[in-house]
């Protein structure tokens, strides 16, 4: 009877099992008549003792799985991967971060953990994170084989910042520095040289390459390649453009704005130059303005200069208190002081000369070194020291509202005679009507030697002005003039043995009249006429009474 109870239950169990476990072609199923993969299980189910399969997924230790694999306790896959309550080891039995591998690793096919770092789409990483190809970080940072992209996924350049950036501490620019200075709140180097930075200690801001590169004196700025390049300790210096102030080391208070601009001062100070290598020579030289392409180009101790325009006081080296205004004005003055030329080539020619002034263009001199001059007027020309001249030789009018004064107090005359001829030089005077031969008179004062300089210091002359020039001088030529030969004049004086004042010869011989000074002469002949008149007089009035008597008498 146990045997048919038993055999009924083993039956029984069987035909249960046989019901609840499926075997096919393609695996065998529990709980499932239709498994899809080798192991099949529909429904919950227990391992082993300590392993658990529920819908919700397989539980190692636990029989209630809350993820798809969900493990209690510590655990050992594949003989090198292990998990305990600290996180993952993959080659240590100890993990001490959620993911800890020891060894190569290579995850998702293209990402490879190796000891030299993490390689993305290589498996030789060279650096900690090497990346080959195409990556992006959050949502902003792109990387690409063109460069990093901030904001922006398609970089142009190896930094593509597209926005705002904001720098916080000291910013470096090149492969290397040498030390670090505090409180420089910007720094950038090329290479081993700097290339600016701004010092908040001196007060210094650089930009450049070699720009302040001693890093001396204090509120000083330089912009420009090797600007202010020897700087040690002066103060309050601005030097923009390549190589201005290059030389500079003591020389304070100092501006120069352009190319090579005071290159070679050293201790120099007050100086002002704005222009292509204007000041280009000057040393020592202090309180100089000089603006314009090398103005003041060859200056090097002069002070007190003032140069304005292209070339202007080119050539001065130690002249001192010179005023220059226009195009190679003063352009070759070299130790002359005190002069003052305002309009192109004005004074050009002077060299050595001093207390000149020229206003007007190409207003000029006829020697290098004459003194206390005035020239006013385009071309007008000088001869001799302590001679002004007004106007050019094309000028038909010159006047006024009221006549010239001279000078003629009593109490500054001495040796007062009254030997002055009358009507002895009056009479033998030769009043002529006469043509100016201008191409003379430009031979005679040396015109042409006065307009050789070089080309360099030449600038074009409008032809407009070539012609308007011819135009007047035709138009003086035909003019007829009215006057004395001068040297006339001089034989008739010296004929009387009289010293007369009205004729003037220059240093170069050249003579002038002035006829302002026939007045005197003229006045004593109208007195001498007035005495012979009164003479005549008397004697008609004593023949009158004399006739009046004898008509009486008949």
């Amino acid at each position: 009877m146990k045997k048919l109870i038993l055999t009924l239950i083993a039956f029984a169990f069987v035909a249960n099992l046989s019901a609840q476990i499926e075997v096919k072609s393609t695996g065998v199923g529990i709980g499932t008549t239709n498994p899809q993969y080798p192991l099949d299980v529909n429904g919950d189910a227990r391992v082993a003792g300590n392993i658990f399969l529920k819908s919700t997924g397989i539980g190692i230790g636990t029989s209630n799985p809350q993820y798809p694999l969900d493990i209690t306790g510590g655990a050992r896959i594949a003989g090198n991967i292990y998990l305990n309550s600290n996180g993952i080891g993959i080659g240590t039995n100890n993990p001490q971060f959620p993911l800890d591998i020891t060894g190569d690793a290579r995850v998702a096919g293209n990402i490879y953990l190796k000891s030299t770092g993490m390689g993305i789409g290589t498996n030789n990483p060279q650096f900690s994170l090497d990346v080959n190809g195409d990556a992006r970080f959050g949502s902003n940072i792109f990387l690409k084989s063109t460069g990093v992209g901030i904001s922006t996924a398609n970089p142009q350049f190896p930094l593509d910042v597209n926005g705002d950036v904001r720098l916080g501490g000291e910013l470096y620019l090149g492969s290397s520095y040498s030390y670090i200075v505090s409180n420089i709140i910007f720094r950038i180097k090329m290479g081993n040289d700097w290339a600016g930075s701004i010092d908040g200690v001196r007060n210094n801001v650089s930009f450049g390459l070699g720009a302040l590169s001693t890093q001396g004196g204090s509120e000083n700025v330089a912009i420009g390649f090797y600007a202010l390049n020897s700087n040690e300790s002066s103060r309050f210096n601005t030097a923009n453009g390549h190589q201005a102030l290059y030389s500079n080391t003591n020389g304070s208070e100092n501006t120069a704005i352009g190319a090579q601009a005071l290159y070679s001062n050293t201790t120099g100070k007050s100086n002002t130059a704005i222009g292509y290598q204007s000041l280009y020579s000057n040393t020592t030289g202090l309180g100089n303005i000089a603006v314009g392409y090398q103005s003041l180009f060859y200056n090097t101790t002069g002070l007190g200069n003032v140069a304005n325009g292209f070339k202007a006081l080119y050539l001065t080296t130690t002249g001192h208190s010179n005023v220059a205004s226009g195009d190679v004005a003063l352009g070759l003055n070299t130790t002359g002081n005190q002069n003052v030329a305002i309009g192109s080539m004005a004074f050009h020619n002077n060299e050595t000369g001093s207390q000149n002034t020229a206003i007007g263009y190409n207003a000029k001199i006829s020697a290098n070194n004459l003194n206390n001059t005035i020239a006013i007027g385009a071309n007008a020309v000088v001869n001799s020291s302590n001679q002004a001249r007004i106007g050019n030789t094309s000028i038909t009018s010159i006047g006024g509202q009221v006549a010239w004064s001279t000078f003629s107090d009593g109490r500054t005359k001495k040796n007062i005679k009254a030997n002055v001829p009358g009507l002895s030089f009056i009479n033998r005077l030769q009043p002529v009507t006469y043509n100016l031969d201008l191409d003379a008179i430009d031979v005679l004062f040396q015109t042409d030697q006065m307009m050789n300089i070089p080309d360099s210091l030449m600038l074009p002359k409008p032809q407009e002005l070539i012609d308007i020039n011819n135009k007047a001088r035709e138009a003086k030529e035909r003019q007829i003039q009215t006057g004395f030969v001068a040297q006339d004049v001089e034989a008739t004086a010296k004929s009387l043995g009289y010293d007369f004042s009205g004729v003037e010869v220059d240093e170069v011989g050249i003579y002038s009249l002035r006829y302002g000074e026939f007045v005197v002469p003229l006045v004593k002949a109208v007195q001498e006429l007035s005495e012979q008149n009164d003479r005549l007089q008397k004697q008609v009035d004593e023949l009158t009474l004399l006739v009046n008597k004898l008509l009486e008498t008949k």
